[in-house]
């Protein structure tokens, strides 16, 4: 009786039909007979699997595109599900229409900050502080800086370089002669030169992309002279945030 038994069951297994995966990446095919010949399809997104022949596998976009040549799926970051994908932002990004790519929040326009009263959450780009008028005999006063501004910028990683960033110059032409300058040292130095691009416009120059997330600062001082003799000396501090994103 166990030897019969054995024998029906082996029999039974022999003719029995591969068994088809099933799950949320696999789905079973769309089989058609014509003249002996057996043609499955899948649906869009899936492709026949290897390991049966008659169930559909999902296809992962994220990996299959990751370095095609028509670029990558996702600005970002592309998350695979069945049937097909789906990109998602860094926080403080949307996505955009077209469901690709990643466009930045303005909180300040949109009121999104977590700033508190005491806090001042930048978006713009700069203010000024100006000095009174020295009196004749004070020359502390008078080696002063007529005016420093602050200017705040927003950049991306790796932003392609040389690349101006900043331009300064008079808002009225005083004396004969303007010099522009870098002042500081290490860092500043290290990442900015300072050219002029013409008779009363110097401008900041990024001279090689950085790696975010970084500060960087810059201090620009415009100098007017009249025949040689300091007329008055202007500051311009120029602070860089850099993304830790590419975009």
């Amino acid at each position: 009786m166990t030897n019969t038994s054995s024998a029906t069951s082996s029999a039974a297994a022999a003719v029995s039909p591969p068994a088809v995966t099933v799950g949320p990446f696999f789905h079973p095919s769309h089989c058609t007979h014509v003249q002996g010949t057996t043609h499955c399809t899948c649906d869009p997104g899936y492709t026949i699997s290897g390991r049966d022949g008659t169930s559909c596998k999902d296809i992962d976009e994220c990996e299959f595109f990751h370095m095609g040549q028509a670029g990558r799926l996702c600005l970002h970051a592309c998350v695979n599900s069945p049937g097909g994908y789906r990109c998602t932002c860094p926080a403080g990004y949307n996505l955009t229409r077209d469901g690709r790519n990643c466009k930045d929040i303005d909180e300040c326009a949109t009121r999104l900050n977590n700033c508190t009263r005491d806090q001042m959450y930048l978006n713009n780009y700069g203010g000024r502080c100006e000095r009174n008028p020295c009196s004749v005999d004070n020359k502390v006063c008078s080696q002063a800086p007529n005016s420093i501004s602050h200017h705040y910028l927003s950049v991306v990683s790796n932003l392609s370089a040389p690349r101006t960033m900043f331009r300064v110059s008079p808002l009225r032409l005083m004396g004969n002669t303007l010099r522009f300058s870098l002042l500081g040292r290490g860092q500043a130095r290290r990442h900015f030169t300072v050219q002029r691009s013409d008779r009363q416009t110097g401008q900041l120059v990024l001279g090689s992309p950085v790696q975010g997330p970084a500060t960087l600062e810059a201090e620009v001082e415009m100098t007017e002279l009249e025949k040689g003799v300091q007329l008055g000396r202007y500051i311009t501090k120029i602070t860089m945030f850099i993304s830790q994103y590419e975009f």
